[in-house]
């Protein structure tokens, strides 16, 4: 994910202790939390993450989330600014938590001093973090690929079919539905709700350019909807006008 990261800038960084119940809405800026003690619930969006000691947790810039922890939870957390293409929110294991807790310590302790004094000392430190995720996130990649890799044909070969139950998928994998949901959003950064609905969205939006169908409904059914009124909505929701007012031009 950090791949094609730009122009990141180091704000804070600081221990604390958990939030209880709590609301936040549009992140003011990238974080990355190490839970130090005891664990929490972040639920966003894309879905719910169970953040534990040996365990990162990076959220992107501009996301709300619930939280809920324990009274007796603490992490230590860095806040950055950065371009960072396709952000979403994902966990990271730790092989090593102490070289982490280390980089942490030290990495807000520079974050005390005052100015740009230690300017490089801390982005030095910050890219250290970014290194053990990125070899977290490689590792991951490739076990999670392996085991969702039945579904993934699957839906290649019938993502617009209107017979297509998404709640099925998990089925093909031998694995549960959540464990599959959690999988699927590590590889594709959503749900397989909406990785589905994207693709038939997009196909859709082609088809409509095309001029290749005169009717909505024939639009709908060539990329899995049964219901046209259902599709024009998704459609509308996500660019912002509707396939009717599209085909009238």
């Amino acid at each position: 994910m950090f791949n094609n990261m730009e122009n990141p800038e180091i704000i804070s960084a600081f221990f604390k202790p958990s939030n209880i119940h709590t609301f936040f809405r549009s992140r003011p800026s990238h974080g990355i939390l190490l839970r130090v003690c005891n664990t929490t619930e972040y639920t966003f969006q894309s879905g719910t993450f169970c953040h534990g000691e040996n365990q990162l947790l990076f959220i992107p810039q501009g996301e709300s989330f619930w939280v809920k922890g324990e009274e007796t939870g603490q992490y230590a957390v860095v806040n950055f600014t950065a371009t960072i293409p396709n952000a979403v929110p994902r966990l990271y294991d730790l092989d090593d938590t102490q070289r982490v807790k280390d980089i942490f310590d030290e990495l807000i302790r520079a974050c005390l001093v005052p100015g740009n004094a230690l300017k490089f000392e801390k982005l030095s430190l910050f890219y250290k973090l970014l290194s053990i995720m990125a070899a977290d996130e490689k590792h991951n990649t490739s076990d999670v690929q392996n085991r969702i890799r039945p579904a993934i044909q699957y839906l290649g070969e019938h993502i617009f079919d209107p017979a297509l139950r998404i709640e099925n998928l998990h089925d093909l994998c031998n694995m549960s539905d959540v464990s599959f949901r959690k999988n699927f959003h590590m590889e594709y950064g959503t749900s397989p709700k909406r990785y589905v609905t994207n693709l038939r969205l997009t196909q859709a939006k082609r088809i409509l350019e095309s001029g290749e169908y005169a009717y909505i409904y024939e639009i709908a059914s060539a990329v899995g909807y049964e219901d046209a009124l259902y599709f024009s909505k998704l459609f509308s929701q996500k660019f912002g006008y509707s396939p009717k007012k599209h085909n009238s031009q």
